[in-house]
Order: C-alpha cells, then structure tokens, then sequence
C-alpha cells in the first residue's frame, strides 16, 4: 500500500516558501484529488500551495495539522476555493435546519 506526503506552503517571496501543513495519506483517490487541485484560494487573494507526493519506504515526518479539517473539506466537496466552500457549508446548514423543523 502507497503512502503520500501532502505539504501546504505559504510562498513568502520569490523561492521561499513556509510549510504549514504536512500529513500523510494511504488514500490514493484522496492524494490524486489534492495533487490536480494544486492550491486553496483564500478571499484575499493569497493562496495555498499544495504539492503531493509518494513517500518512501519507512520515510518519517514532522506533521503539521495546520488546514487539515479544509484539505479534507475542499477535496470532499471539490471546491478550492474557500468562499465557494463557506457557501456551501452555509447551504448545508440551512437544509440540516428545514429538516429539522419538519
């Protein structure tokens, strides 16, 4: 079974860049959805850099969890972006409360 690093950095100027979010996955569907997104936009313009790869064997890391739970969310609905992914949450709710007042 493959295991995959995923990395986001923040790219502060030129070839610097500041990781700020480093996991694995053994989710090859998951890793395939995060790599051909590349990026998360944020509503200010900046963005999340995102770069996938496949892990060697007993390759060990430092983790991260710094946007994990908006990885998982934004590779869930398909949406990189984080306006079009609050909306949606938003729309989500609203239907959880109709169903609920039924």
């Amino acid at each position: 079974m493959s295991r995959y690093l995923i990395e986001g950095s923040w790219s502060t100027s030129g070839r610097n860049a500041h990781v700020v979010h480093r996991t694995t996955t053994t989710d090859a569907r998951f890793a395939a959805k995060v790599q051909r997104a590349g990026y998360i936009r944020f509503g200010d313009g900046t963005c999340l850099k995102l770069f996938v790869r496949e892990c060697k064997p007993n390759e060990r890391f430092v983790f991260i969890h710094g946007y994990t739970r908006l990885i998982n969310d934004c590779a869930y609905f398909n949406l990189w972006d984080v306006a079009q992914l609050e909306a949606k949450e938003k729309e989500a709710k609203v239907i959880v409360q109709e169903i609920a007042a039924l």
